[in-house]
């Protein structure tokens, strides 16, 4: 014990002997547990730091000063995240940076001048060396480091694809450019070690981790859509409901991009067929009869599109044809759909994108497929309706006991019922070289109804002594009202 003690005392001898000589007389320490000094008339020693900033020769009071607005202004201060060339800033202040530690400036100043007399000069030769930084307590908001990282960093990485829209018959093309798919607990991490090695300051920039994405959408493919592929248009009839409804039905998909191998549902593209998406009521299909209800006439835009599809010859994956006919297009050339059961889905089996336009103006619906034309100019497609058979119900009589005899309406549509089919016939060089069944179709029947009046008018008796008494006609046996054709389903089609 003796021994180490003396020890002690010849290594301090040594190092004051060494070190003394090449210490100026401002780095010779106070000792305060020899002697407390006046705290606010020291000095910081040369070659210390606070927070990254020299505060060597200043006093208490000038380097507390100098550290409250360092810690003010490091609230606006960025810290930088960077994805390759890509950067994005965050302020301290919105990570929440608050500094809990106390006086820090006092214990700076004390630096040097406590503890034993090894200790005061080891730590005056290493200011004299490297100097020294004190980093002040701080923390940073857990929950506001997470959101930027996982919901901010997030949101702005995602790549952004080329649209294409058609104006005044042109196309007009915007670039996509790649984006990166941000590996959030990694760069969270990254960022809470960058902080943590030398606390907050001024110009931390962290290397973030990341994936690049490349666009799914590229200019360089819509460049390829450049030819009209096919087309069909349809007279809009009906009330000015339906009129309305058939146009929306065709804003809705009108702009569709289908890349290759993609695949689209009219009946989702056009949206639930309520009041809040727009749709009024018009006539519809329901067991084989016409009704009013929200969406009627939607099945135009379906059936229309339908035909511009087989026209360019894109792949159709479900098509359903209505209970009965309808009066715009050929029998099984018409597509039904029907929320829940009904639908036009296709696809686009070209290898280019597809662009449909879809409108209807003046009572008159037009779409137009655009792609890119691969097929030869010598081919040509038809398409043919074939009717099979074909019987009209007659018209069916009701009479009416509340009306007067004069009454008479007639309410409801004519429909033959009828069995068909489509074909497809293709031409190379004006020859016939195949003929396909596109799809077999049954349509029911509709009855016109005439409603009769069978209620005889009241007849007043004459006077006896005057005029004879008249002759009261029988009224006719009202015939029992004929059964309802059976229904062969209890679909709704959307509209005729």
């Amino acid at each position: 014990m003796k021994f180490r003690s003396f020890l002690t005392v010849l290594i301090t001898v040594l190092l004051m002997l060494i070190c003394g000589p090449c210490l100026a007389d401002e780095y010779l320490p106070v000792n305060f547990d020899a002697a407390q000094p006046v705290i606010s008339e020291l000095k910081i020693y040369e070659g210390i730091v606070i927070d990254g900033t020299d505060v060597s020769g200043k006093t208490l009071s000038e380097a507390q000063s100098i550290i409250d607005a360092l810690h003010l202004s490091l609230v606006d201060e960025p810290l930088s995240v960077r994805f390759g060339d890509t950067e994005f800033a965050v302020t301290f202040g919105q990570l929440g940076l608050r500094y809990t530690g106390g006086d820090i400036c006092a214990d700076v100043i004390r630096y040097g001048n406590t503890g034993g007399l090894l200790g005061l000069y080891k730590s005056l030769v290493d200011l004299k060396t490297d100097g020294y930084e004190f980093i002040s307590d701080y923390s940073i908001d857990e929950n506001a480091l997470r959101r930027y990282v996982f919901e901010t960093l997030g949101a702005v990485s995602t790549a952004a694809d080329a649209t294409i829209t058609l104006k005044d018959g042109k196309f007009i093309i915007t670039p996509d450019h790649a984006g990166i798919t941000v590996d959030e607990q990694k760069t969270y991490e990254a960022i809470i070690s960058a902080i943590e090695e030398k606390g907050p300051r001024s110009g931390i920039k962290v290397e973030g981790t990341a994936q690049v994405t490349e666009a799914r959408v590229k200019a360089a493919d819509l460049e390829m859509v450049t030819d009209k592929l096919g087309s069909c248009s349809t007279n809009v009839g009906g009330s000015s409901n339906r009129a309305d409804n058939v146009a929306l039905g065709a804003s809705k998909i009108n702009g569709l991009l289908l890349m290759p191998g993609e695949s689209a549902s009219a009946s989702d593209l056009m949206e639930k067929r309520d009041a809040e998406h727009g749709y009024k009521k018009a006539p519809q299909y329901v067991n084989g009869k016409s009704e009013d209800a929200i969406g009627g006439g939607v099945c135009q835009v379906s059936s229309t599109l339908y035909n511009a599809l087989l026209e360019a010859e894109l792949q159709i994956d479900e098509r359903h044809n209505h209970s009965m006919l309808v009066s715009y297009l050929p029998a099984s050339q018409d597509a039904a759909i029907s929320d829940g059961y009904k639908d036009l889905k296709f696809t686009n089996n070209t290898e280019y994108p597809i662009y449909i336009e879809g409108r209807s103006v003046n009572r008159v619906c037009t779409f137009t497929v655009y792609g890119h034309e691969t097929r030869d100019a010598n081919r040509k497609v038809e398409y043919k309706s074939v009717i099979t058979s074909q019987s009209t119900p007659a018209d069916k009589i009701v009479y009416d006991k509340n009306q007067p005899t004069t009454y008479k309406k007639t309410t409801g549509t004519r429909h033959a019922a009828t069995k068909s089919y489509l074909e497809k016939i293709v031409y190379e060089n004006g020859k016939e070289v195949s003929r396909e069944v596109i799809s077999k179709d049954s349509y029911q029947g509709s009855s016109k109804v005439i409603t009769i009046g069978t209620k005889q008018p009241e007849v007043k008796p004459a006077d006896p002594s005057t005029t004879p008494a008249p002759t009261v006609p029988v009224a006719p046996t009202t015939p029992a009202e004929p059964p309802s054709e059976p229904s062969d389903s209890d679909e709704k089609d959307g509209g005729e």
